[in-house]
């Protein structure tokens, strides 16, 4: 309102002094361009002159409103994009404490079992057929879940590339431990054939030799998605103090 008051006074002005330009016009300045200038004429000049600096004045008042309402405009599309912030940060880390969470418990069963602490030393007979099976099962499971974050395609390209690496290493250590539990599954099997029955019993040996190298990986692949989610995570945050700082600065927003 007060910006309105100000650019109805400089046009009324601006009004009055372009009628009085004309009739001063009409009055003093001669019609013939090579004839001397009186002082009203003169003064018709400056008061020409005048008049566009005014124009420009009212000009520059007049954008003062819209300057303003591009700044309310981008407060508000600040906040809205801090809820979408939010949403994404609130996001990462949910899905972060997820993985970090179900493979820390996998990996911890996984060495309190396989592992002689007395001796700090990997026992391969202690990786037992059946809980084998389950260490497969649970280690697919994750990896099913983590497959779901992927599609919903909400979180970086960073993050996103870190999680495949830990879901290539849980699928490998699912395959590790099915083939170390599978002669067992299979062994009550009346269509599988001796060949078949043979090779799979061959293939357990390395299979258990491999098993806490792949368990490794899924560890490795772990940490660093954490690593990777933490400096994500961090860009966020800085992003949401950003916009926060923008509007306590403008408290109009």
């Amino acid at each position: 309102m007060r910006h309105n008051s100000i650019i109805a006074v400089f046009a009324a002005g601006y009004i009055f002094l372009f009628i009085l330009l004309v009739t001063m016009k009409a009055m003093v300045v001669p019609s013939d361009a090579a004839a001397s200038c009186g002082i009203g004429c003169l003064i018709y000049r400056v008061l020409s002159e005048f008049q566009t600096l005014l124009a420009a004045g009212v000009a520059l008042i007049a954008a003062i409103p819209v300057w303003e309402q591009i700044k309310k405009m981008n407060v508000q599309q600040d906040i809205m994009a801090r809820e979408i912030i939010e949403r994404r940060l609130d996001s990462i880390e949910t899905k972060s404490r997820y993985l970090d969470t179900n493979t820390a418990k996998l990996l911890q069963d996984i060495w309190w079992t396989v592992y002689d602490f007395s001796d700090d030393e990997y026992v391969p007979s202690l990786v037992k057929p059946m809980w084998a099976f389950d260490i497969g099962q649970h280690a697919g499971q994750i990896a099913s879940e983590l497959g779901r974050h992927q599609i919903a395609k909400a979180d970086t390209l960073r993050i996103e590339a870190a999680r495949a690496k830990v879901i290539d290493a849980l699928a490998a250590l699912a395959e590790c431990a099915a083939t170390i539990s599978r002669p067992d599954e299979y062994a009550s099997d009346t269509l599988l054939s001796d060949d078949d029955m043979q090779q799979m019993q061959d293939a357990v040996p390395d299979a258990l030799d491999k098993f806490p190298t792949y368990a490794s990986a899924v560890d490795k692949a772990r940490n660093d998605f954490m690593a990777v989610a933490g400096i994500e995570s961090s860009s966020v945050r800085d992003r949401l103090r950003s916009i926060a700082e923008e509007l306590i600065r403008d408290p109009k927003g």
